[in-house]
Order: C-alpha cells, then sequence, then structure tokens
C-alpha cells in the first residue's frame, strides 16, 4: 500500500482493530506547555520533479487535515484537478489525516514546571478505504492550527516545498479558543501571506473565509467575531493582491452547510462529513476557475455522497480493576465517536460521549454491579449505530477515597484551600492531589485544574462575584479515587450577611419546604439548620454538604412539621453568617 493512502497503522484494509490488552501499570506521560514544531514526515520538496505541475500547498487547520476515515476536501480538489486535465504535485509536510487518540488508562498529571515535551502533530491518520493509492496527499494542515501560529511556520515550509499556489483555510481557532478577535486575526492572516512571499514573491493564494459552527451557548461572540472577519476579509483582500501574486477570496462559509442553526454539512456542528467536503472543494473550485483562470468548470455536488461506515463495535469487554472498572471494545475504523451509557443495575442509564474505545470508571465504589453498552456515533447527519449487549463488572476498586478537613477561603481573585491527607484502605500509596475548580452556574463545565503533593493549594484569575466549587481527588498507584468536594467559595468577596424572609411551606404532614432570599452576593451556599422545639434542642445542620440555591426540601419531621424550628445561614467558603429569622411551620390540618 502506498504511504499517505488508507491506515498507517496498519498493514490490513480491516474497518476494525483488535481488542486493547488491558494492562494497570501507572501511565505518567501527560504533555504540558509543549512548544509547536512542524515534524516534517514527508522529505519531498524536490522543485525539479514534475517542472509542468503547479505545486498546490493546502494550508490549514481541522477542518482541512481531516480524521481517520474522512475523504477530506483535499481529496475532492485533487479529484476536481485530474478531471479537468490540470498537471498538478500537492506539496507539504504532512500525508495522513489527525488519527484517533490511542486507548489508555488516566494518567496522572504533571505539576506545573514538570515533564518538558515537543509536540508533533499527529499527521499519520487514515483516509476513507476507497481512496485509490495514486492519490497525493501532501499537506500542511494540522488539527487545531491558527493563523497565529502559521505566519510563523508558513515562510519556511514554503522555502522548503516550493508551492506555486496556497489553497488557505485558516482563521476559526484564532477566534474559536480566544487567540484574538477579527481584527488579531485578520493581522495574523496578511503576516501568514507576506512570510509566504519572503519565499516565494510570485506565490499565488487562495484564501478561504471561516465558516460558522452550531451556535455554542455563551459563545454569542464567536458568531459576531466570525461575521465581522469574514466581512473585513472581503472589503481588505483585493488590496493584498499583486501583479505577479495574486491573492483572492474563496467564499467557503456561503457554500458550507454549516450554520449557527444546524449542520447538515458537518459531523459535529463545525467538521465537514462526506457532503460538506465536496462543499468546500467546490468553493476553492470556484476561485481557482473565476479568479485564477485554473480549470473551465468548479466542482460539481453529486446528489449522494459516500456513506460512512458506522457499524456496532464488536467485542465489548468490561472488568474489574484496582482503578474502577474498564470497558473497552475493539475499535472501528473511521469513527469520529462513541456513546458509552452505563448504571449501577437497577436504575436509569447515563450517556457519556466517548473519543476512543476505552472507557475507565473510576469513581466507583466497592461491592456495587455496574452495567455497560457502547455504540459508534458519527454524528446525526452521518450515522448512529445500535447499542451493543450489555455488559457488566461488580467494582473493587483500591483506589483512595478523597482528602478531609478541607478549609476553603476566597481571595480577591480566587480561592484558597487547604485540607488533610485522608486515612483508612489505600492512602499509604497515595502519590497527589488533583484538583478541579467548576461554576457552581455550569456545574458540569470544569475551569481550571492542577497537581498538589502537599496539602495546599490556591487557584487564582477566577471572576469576582462568581461562585466555584473546588473537587479534590487523590491519587494513588491504583489511580484516581472519588473526589471530595469543598465548600462553594465567591471570589473578590468575605463573610456574607444572613439570608433573608425564610419561610415555611408543608408539602405533607412530615415534609416542609423552605425558601429564602439571598441577603448577599457574597453567599456561595448555605446551610439548613433544623431544632425540634419541644425539649429546647441544639441547632443541627440538616445535612453535611452545602445547598447551592435558596430552596430545600425536608422530610421524615416525626411527629409533625410543627415540631420543629428551622433557620438558613449563608457561606462563603468557611466564612458563614448569622442565622437567618427562625420559622415554624404550621400544624396540618387535623393533627394534634
Amino acid at each position: 500500500m502506498a504511504e499517505g493512502n488508507h491506515n498507517y497503522d496498519s498493514e490490513t484494509k480491516s474497518s476494525r482493530l483488535p481488542a486493547l490488552k488491558l494492562d494497570y501499570n501507572p501511565t505518567v506521560d501527560h504533555l504540558m506547555n509543549c512548544p509547536i514544531t512542524v515534524g516534517h514526515d514527508n522529505p519531498g520538496g524536490d522543485r525539479n520533479s514534475d517542472k509542468a505541475a503547479i505545486r498546490v500547498m493546502i494550508v490549514g487547520d481541522s477542518i482541512s487535515h481531516g480524521a481517520e476515515g474522512d475523504y477530506t476536501w483535499r481529496y475532492r480538489i485533487w479529484q476536481w484537478f485530474q478531471a479537468e486535465g490540470i498537471p498538478t504535485k500537492f506539496v507539504g509536510p504532512y500525508k495522513g489525516t489527525q488519527p484517533p487518540n490511542k486507548p489508555s488508562r488516566p494518567q496522572r498529571p504533571f505539576a506545573a514546571g514538570g515533564k518538558a515535551c515537543t509536540a508533533i502533530p499527529a499527521t499519520d491518520g487514515g483516509y476513507a478505504m476507497d481512496i485509490p493509492e495514486d492519490w497525493d496527499s501532501n499537506h500542511f494542515s494540522v488539527w487545531g492550527r491558527q493563523a497565529a501560529q502559521t505566519r510563523d511556520l508558513i515562510e519556511a515550509e514554503v522555502a522548503k516545498y516550493h508551492p506555486d499556489l496556497l489553497l488557505v483555510e485558516l482563521g476559526f481557532n484564532d477566534m474559536g479558543w480566544f487567540v484574538s478577535g477579527p481584527e488579531g486575526t485578520l493581522q495574523s492572516m496578511s503576516e501568514v501571506i507576506h512570510n509566504a512571499r519572503k519565499s516565494n514573491s510570485h506565490i499565488n493564494i487562495a484564501l478561504a473565509n471561516v465558516p460558522h459552527r452550531t451556535y455554542i451557548s455563551g459563545r454569542d461572540d464567536l458568531v459576531a467575531n466570525t461575521r465581522k472577519y469574514n466581512s473585513m476579509l472581503s472589503e481588505i483582500i483585493p488590496s493584498w493582491s499583486r501583479g505577479d501574486s495574486l491573492v483572492h477570496l474563496v467564499r467557503l462559509q456561503e457554500n458550507y452547510g454549516c450554520g449557527t442553526d444546524d449542520c447538515p454539512a458537518g459531523h459535529d456542528g463545525l467538521h465537514p462529513n462526506a457532503l460538506g467536503e465536496f462543499q468546500i472543494a467546490q468553493a476553492f473550485s470556484r476561485t481557482l476557475v473565476n479568479d485564477f483562470k485554473i480549470g473551465a468548470r468548479e466542482l460539481g455536488v453529486p446528489l449522494i455522497v459516500p456513506q460512512r461506515p458506522t457499524p456496532v463495535p464488536d467485542n465489548i469487554q468490561v472488568v474489574s480493576a484496582p482503578g474502577g472498572i474498564i470497558v473497552t471494545w475493539d475499535a472501528v475504523y473511521g469513527a469520529y465517536s462513541y456513546d458509552l451509557r452505563s448504571r449501577i443495575v437497577g436504575t436509569e442509564w447515563s450517556k457519556t460521549p466517548i473519543a476512543v474505545n476505552r472507557f475507565d470508571n473510576n469513581w466507583v465504589s466497592d461491592g456495587m454491579e455496574w452495567e455497560y453498552q457502547v455504540r459508534t456515533n458519527n454524528g446525526e447527519h452521518v450515522g448512529i449505530s445500535d447499542w451493543t449487549q450489555v455488559k457488566s463488572a461488580v467494582a473493587h476498586p483500591e483506589t483512595a477515597p478523597g482528602p478531609s478537613n478541607t478549609i476553603v477561603t476566597a481571595t480577591s481573585d480566587g480561592i484558597r484551600v487547604t485540607w488533610q491527607k485522608p486515612t483508612g484502605p489505600y492512602t499509604d500509596s497515595i502519590e497527589g492531589y488533583e484538583l478541579f475548580v467548576r461554576s457552581v452556574v455550569a456545574p458540569g463545565t470544569y475551569i481550571k485544574s492542577k497537581w498538589e503533593t502537599g496539602c495546599r493549594a490556591e487557584f487564582q484569575g477566577l471572576e469576582r462575584g462568581q461562585h466555584y466549587v473546588i473537587a479534590i481527588a487523590s491519587w494513588n498507584t491504583a489511580g484516581c479515587g472519588i473526589p471530595s468536594h469543598t465548600w462553594p467559595a465567591t471570589p473578590g468577596h468575605g463573610r456574607p450577611t444572613a439570608p433573608l424572609n425564610l419561610q415555611a411551606q408543608n408539602v405533607d404532614p412530615t415534609t416542609v419546604q423552605l425558601t429564602w432570599d439571598n441577603g448577599s452576593v457574597a453567599a456561595a451556599g448555605y446551610r439548613v439548620w433544623v431544632r425540634q422545639v419541644s425539649d429546647g434542642a441544639e441547632w443541627q445542620a440538616d445535612r453535611d454538604d452545602i445547598i447551592m440555591n435558596s430552596s430545600h426540601g425536608v422530610a421524615f419531621l416525626f411527629p409533625g412539621t410543627w415540631n420543629f424550628e428551622f433557620c438558613v445561614t449563608a457561606v462563603n467558603g468557611h466564612l458563614e453568617s448569622g442565622k437567618s429569622n427562625h420559622v415554624i411551620p404550621l400544624r396540618w390540618l387535623g393533627h394534634c
């Protein structure tokens, strides 16, 4: 098989990879703060070969790089050149797509300033199985690549590979990952052109605008910035052209069926599926025909595009391990992702998206039986397979519990936390602690994390006035244990004032619903206190953890709710307010 045509890690065209061999040996490789390198895997660049051919370099990000099993729009534009009878030589340092990540056990993070590394782009992924072996797949496109990065790399690549024509698709990552706004992205793009011309003053460039992706909650900026950038690019791009070095706009966004409301031409709301690959290639071909006078007819988009194989995964295996429960299955070649659903036997299913053919369920308790199923998920516009059969295992983890006696303090722009090392089974092999900060407003979103070997940590740069919780997990030789959670804290504020207007409403004779008003912006959470009226008992917290909203139900109040008194306090870390007004529920009608 010719290099660069299919799956470079395999000598077979099988659509499945063998099941993973389970390995419990600790792995601590963790890449952090890695400098960008090019990492050439194509030693080509002889400008004397194929002298009559146009040397084409495709410069892009993940939209151009593609994933394992894709055709890519690069292949579709190559087909168009062939159909038009235009001799071309595709050039660049890479040949493949982005391969899937390798399945492995969860890895312990490194402390800041820890292991040094060099990030070499992963470019040895395979293409769709039916791509011919004479496909000229060389390119300069990398998953996650920004115009701000490419501007510093393009001069050397043009000098090495001598392209006559650049097909450039960049800019989404600059705005999508807050690298720069539309103005900064436009400046980076102008520098890409300027630096490419340093190595070839006669180079021609077809430059695409940036597509929209389906709307992400809280990212109105991305929609507005993409529109502004595309408008600015359209206005300025004529001024970038020279008589001996043309630059013309490719209206990718207008031709690509992916927008803020829906993305039928994509598989995940941004990246192209088989239809989208044709549409992007068509947009480039249109500019080549109309503006560069290369070719006679633009590429046509077929009514029926190839269907991506989406089989049910084979060979699902579920085993108990020291780190928890491990689920593996045979990798499906070209699968964009998988869905895994899990449950404790007798409970409801919970679904999790998975990128690789392994799932480690670390946060399990001893003796609990868990069930699992897996399916291939190539996106709603491509295909989702049926579920595998159900497999189960009983957990017997040897992980350590999270720390105890955590003390949290809000600082001017962050949170400081201290804790005590936990005691009990498996705590003697604790190596350190992984801390996660999450927003109370968006509980599923972890904002920052860090690794500590001591019993103290501080997070800075958090938003003043927002409420945050820290989860702390112990790592031992078996892996990561179930984390403990701190009390919530509000950076930039001190002790909160007491909640106001506490009210009690009976739900039934032994259940009461409490509501109150937030009396302080510093309040990150609340504690409900209860005592029995008849015997003058001491106040006791209704539960050990913190209530995150301003209502709470209390049940099993025998012989009746009216025999109990309630109040509420507010907390900011371990700073606690005084008690609110006290309330005693009304007697339930018909009860003594």
